[in-house]
């Protein structure tokens, strides 16, 4: 979904898919059929360390070779999580943009900027201080920290990239949250089980789902958030 998302509403030149175990399965082959020529699949193995220190979880992995990424292509990262709801294209004048998260840290769940970016290179220069056992430190909290000191080199989004955040979650899977105003939604969907009770709807569910997720989706795969009558397409497949 997060992938149909920003196919339909960001509306990209190229895709680069940057993974070391290519994904498989019916919705893959859907995605991969509407990108077209659009989608490059790049191999490539997680980084093991930086400037000389152990990376060994796998969400500091992602973390540090995204950076890498940016800093040598530029352009927009989106995690694999995240829903894009409108085009970010009205950001795209300013060379560094991230999401305020709360209070005390930038995501990088969404990074857009260009190539050889200087906050993103002081931000790279700070993983010498890295520390694999330490949550959200570098990933978070560092480019926070670096938006404080150096304000006009980074253009932060307030609330419309990152709300609801990770304390707000309920107000994804169990509530509605006006996000019309939003460019992009993080689903957090590690936590959707918990919240949830489950990891994965139906389209049927989907369908009629009374909550932020289930407006969301339908905004992605029928263009509308309103509920839809899927019964003649149930006929259809069965």
């Amino acid at each position: 979904m997060s992938m149909m998302s920003s196919l339909q509403y960001q509306d990209p030149d190229l895709i680069l898919f940057h993974t070391n175990c290519p994904p498989n399965g019916s919705f893959w082959n859907s995605f991969v059929s509407a990108a077209d020529s659009k989608l490059k699949i790049l191999r490539r193995s997680p980084p093991q360390e930086i400037w000389g220190r152990s990376v060994q979880k796998v969400e500091h992995q992602s973390d540090v070779a995204r950076l890498q990424i940016m800093l040598q292509m530029g352009g927009i990262y989106i995690d694999d999580d995240v829903i894009v709801v409108r085009s970010l294209d009205q950001l795209r004048h300013h060379h560094m943009i991230l999401g305020e998260e709360n209070f005390d840290a930038l995501a990088n769940s969404v990074i857009m900027a260009n190539p050889n970016s200087w906050f993103l290179k002081r931000w790279f220069q700070e993983y010498q201080h890295f520390n694999d056992s330490v949550w959200s430190e570098s990933s978070c909290f560092v480019p926070w920290s670096l938006w404080k000191l150096f304000p006009d080199d980074i253009h932060v989004v307030m609330e419309k990239m990152l709300r609801p955040n990770w304390e707000e979650i309920s107000f994804l899977y169990r509530e509605l949250f006006d996000w019309r105003d939003n460019f992009t939604i993080h689903l957090f969907s590690r936590f959707m089980k918990l919240v949830d009770g489950t990891d994965e709807r139906s389209i049927i569910e989907l369908a009629v789902l009374n909550t932020t997720y289930g407006e969301i989706a339908r905004h992605v795969l029928w263009g509308d958030s309103k509920f839809h009558d899927v019964k003649e397409w149930i006929l259809q497949i069965s």
